[in-house]
């Protein structure tokens, strides 16, 4: 059975308190796991880990809502977080099983805004979105749904309005390798690239 001998005030963070055992440095707790402890306090190793373990759920729980406030996140985005942040991955699931019961997380929302901000802001096509999702870890099922709306030939026309005013004088050949490079590399398919370049060079044709 260990002795707690002291609980201090940390200095860079007076939310926090450290916690020594048998006059040595154990661990830190925030203020709140705190108040339960006393100098003279016996503690079990068992009971010693437990408390670590709970302040690191907290502490795990609270930098993940800061995390999410900026914008939605994918649970996978969370997960990684964590573990960046040098939290174990009983912890990470931990956390991000009790965000995703408390309706925090939701892959499928998640999916869905990232489909509505990419048509409103920054329009990209259905295999860019997708494989922008692959990479913040949002299922495959949920992806497939979610791109199902994406209006790519509207997005590729929205995509080239501000580039064609560029191009203008370009003869056809060439004006039409711009657009097609400039699609592609935004994820629109070869058929919605090849209708949308024609689209735009008739609508500057007719515009001279």
């Amino acid at each position: 059975m260990d002795t707690i001998s002291s609980i201090q005030p940390q200095k860079r963070n007076k939310n926090r308190l450290s916690i020594f055992i048998n006059g040595e440095y154990a661990f830190s707790v925030d203020m709140t796991l705190g108040a339960s402890l006393k100098v003279g306090q016996q503690l079990t190793h068992d009971e010693a880990e437990k408390i670590k373990k709970d302040d690191d759920f907290r502490r795990a729980k609270q930098m993940s809502f800061r995390f999410i406030s900026y914008r939605p996140r994918s649970t996978v985005e969370v997960r990684n977080y964590l573990n960046r942040k040098g939290f174990d991955q009983v912890v990470a699931d931990r956390v991000v099983d009790q965000l995703v019961d408390r309706d925090y997380l939701d892959d499928v929302a998640f999916a869905r805004y990232w489909v509505e901000q990419r048509s409103l802001h920054r329009p990209r096509g259905a295999l860019a979105i997708r494989f922008e999702l692959l990479q913040k870890g949002v299922p495959r099922e949920i992806i497939d749904s979610a791109v199902t709306d994406v209006d790519e030939k509207d997005a590729a026309l929205r995509a080239v309005e501000l580039k064609t005013r560029r191009w203008t004088r370009m003869p056809k050949e060439q004006y039409l390798r711009k657009i097609s490079g400039f699609l592609q590399r935004r994820g629109f398919s070869y058929a919605t690239i090849s209708e949308v370049a024609e689209i735009v060079w008739l609508s500057l044709e007719d515009g001279r």
